[in-house]
C-alpha cells in the first residue's frame, strides 16, 4: 500500500522544541563541530573552497550515478567549460561546483531562504532538466519512486505551503545539527521540484558545515 507525504510533520513541529535528533545528541555534535575559535561563518568554507569543490561535487554526483572519476573531477574544474564535450555527467559536475559556490557565499549571509533554495534547484539542474520551465518553479508533474512504497504529493499548492513553512521553522532553530536533520529529512521526502531531489537536500545541509546559526 502507497505512503503519502505526511504534512503534519512540518506543521506540528516546534522549532527548538522538537527535534528529530536526542536532545544530547543534537548539542554533542554541534560541539564537536564548532571549533575553538569559531570563525565568521562561510570563512572556513571559503578558505578549503577549492578542495570542497572538489570533494563535495565528486561525493555528491557519484551518489546520483555519475561516472567521472575523482581524478576526472579534478581536472575538469581546472579547465572549465573548455574540458571537451559536455556529456550528462560534465554538466553535473559543473553544476554542483557552481551550486557551492554560491551557496558559500549566500547561505552564511542569508541564512535558509526559499530563494536560496530555488536558486540552488536552478543551478544543479541547469541544461539537465527536458523542459526549462521545471527551474525553479514548485513541481507540477507526478513523480513515482521505483522500488520504494512512499508516494510523494502531487500538488502542487501542498508542495509550496510546505517548502514555505519548513523555511521558516529551520530559520528559527538555534542548534546547526538539529537544523540539518529536519532539512535534509523534509527536503528529501518533499521533492518539490524536478530533478536534484538528493543534490537539494545535500546541498543545503552542508553549507551549515562552518555556520554558527542559521541566519
Amino acid at each position: 500500500m502507497p505512503v503519502g507525504y505526511e504534512r503534519t510533520f512540518v506543521s506540528d513541529y516546534i522549532p527548538n522544541q522538537c527535534s528529530l535528533l536526542p536532545p544530547q545528541l543534537a548539542t554533542e555534535l554541534y560541539s564537536a563541530g564548532r571549533s575553538q575559535d569559531q570563525q565568521p561563518a562561510g570563512t572556513y568554507a571559503r578558505e578549503v573552497l577549492e578542495q570542497l569543490l572538489i570533494d563535495l561535487s565528486w561525493s555528491s554526483s557519484r551518489l546520483e550515478g555519475n561516472n567521472k572519476s575523482l581524478l576526472d573531477t579534478k581536472e575538469l574544474f581546472e579547465l572549465g567549460e573548455h574540458a571537451g564535450p559536455m556529456d550528462e555527467d560534465t554538466l553535473m559536475l559543473l553544476n554542483h561546483k557552481d551550486a557551492i559556490e554560491s551557496m558559500v557565499d549566500a547561505v552564511p549571509t542569508e541564512g535558509i531562504t526559499v530563494p536560496v533554495i530555488v536558486d540552488l534547484q536552478a543551478r544543479l539542474m541547469r541544461d539537465l532538466l527536458k523542459d526549462a520551465r521545471d527551474i525553479g518553479s514548485i513541481r507540477r508533474r507526478v513523480v513515482n519512486i521505483d522500488g520504494s512504497v512512499y508516494s510523494p504529493s502531487n500538488i502542487p499548492a501542498l508542495l509550496d505551503d510546505t517548502l514555505k513553512d519548513l523555511v521558516d521553522k529551520a530559520r528559527q532553530i538555534r542548534n546547526p545539527a538539529a537544523l540539518r536533520a529536519i532539512v535534509n529529512t523534509e527536503l528529501d521526502q518533499l521533492e518539490q521540484y524536478n530533478g536534484a531531489r538528493y543534490n537539494l537536500a545535500r546541498g543545503m545541509t552542508q553549507r551549515w558545515i562552518d555556520a554558527g546559526r542559521p541566519r
